[in-house]
């Protein structure tokens, strides 16, 4: 079970209400237990990266976030340990550099699902934050003890197997489309003829309902001798001065159980009697 206090300790802040968001989230706080958390306007005010810049990350989902509160005036947290790849001040994130960010994020998804090895992830941290930097390149390359040309190659390789990778995922999504969109044409059409059949059986259901309610009218009025009661249960119904199917029917279940001698096989026997002509006995 977490320990409130744990994450109170984390966020720096003092009262129970100030996390009641964040503790229905086990992940979350796991996360705030084992990451460095910091609150977003804390982390601003050390001015190392610009309030602009942050929020193109976030908003581009590079870096989560999350509020202590959901009511108003709620302090957004990020993590500390996720913006450490961003806090190069000799990078200048421009918007070409973000949606490229963005949209190599997207690729990411597909590409672990396969597997890189190490020197393919740090490839693609490389080409993440560092492409063009001739210093990344020379401590990838020294990293690994291998040429600057052979790391270029690396780096073209292994991008290479990015996009290819992707175009995979892009054309299995693709399909996922064209089935879910085949899958809705068919319940449009599953729906509509499950209007008519409904349309169908409600106009059979009444045209027997017509049918029954004319036999029943004439049955109702006579004795209940022809319903073919057994001895018992007709003796019974007899002591209760009962004369015709109307007058059985009118009587509660709990009732006629409840009479001496009425017995519950006797009673399954009156049932099923009734329902031979579609009747049944008053509930409570």
């Amino acid at each position: 079970m977490i320990d409130p206090s744990v994450i109170l300790d984390k966020l720096k802040l003092n009262t129970l209400s100030g996390v009641s968001n964040i503790l229905k989230d086990e992940q979350l706080c796991s996360r705030i237990i084992l990451e460095n958390p910091v609150s977003i306007d804390a982390f601003l005010k050390e001015k190392i990266i610009s309030n602009g810049t942050l929020k193109k990350l976030m908003d581009g989902k590079l870096i989560s976030s999350f509020s202590n509160t959901a009511t108003r005036g709620a302090k957004k947290f990020i993590f500390r340990n996720e913006l450490e790849p961003f806090l190069d001040k000799q990078l200048v994130y421009d918007k070409s550099i973000l949606n490229n960010l963005r949209e190599t994020n997207e690729y990411i998804i597909s590409i672990l699902e396969n597997g890189l090895d190490q020197q393919q992830c740090d490839v693609l941290h490389l080409y993440l934050l560092e492409f063009g930097n001739k210093q990344a390149v020379e401590r990838f390359s020294k990293k690994y003890g291998i040429c600057i040309e052979t790391t270029k190659n690396i780096i073209s390789r292994t991008f290479a197997q990015i996009k290819r990778k992707s175009g995979i995922y892009r054309n299995y999504v693709k399909d996922l489309d064209i089935k879910r969109d085949k899958l809705i044409d068919e319940v449009k059409v599953l729906t509509k003829l499950k209007a008519s059949l409904y349309k169908r059986i409600t106009h059979l259901k009444e045209k027997n309902q017509l049918d029954d309610t004319a036999e029943n009218l004439e049955l109702l009025g006579s004795d209940f001798s022809c319903l073919d009661f057994p001895i018992r249960a007709a003796n019974i119904l007899h002591e209760m001065r009962l004369r015709t199917v109307q007058d059985v029917l009118e009587i509660p279940i709990s009732y006629l159980k409840n009479r001496h001698g009425m017995g519950e096989m006797t009673m399954k026997k009156i049932q099923a009697k009734l329902a031979e002509h579609n009747l049944y006995l008053r509930s409570d």
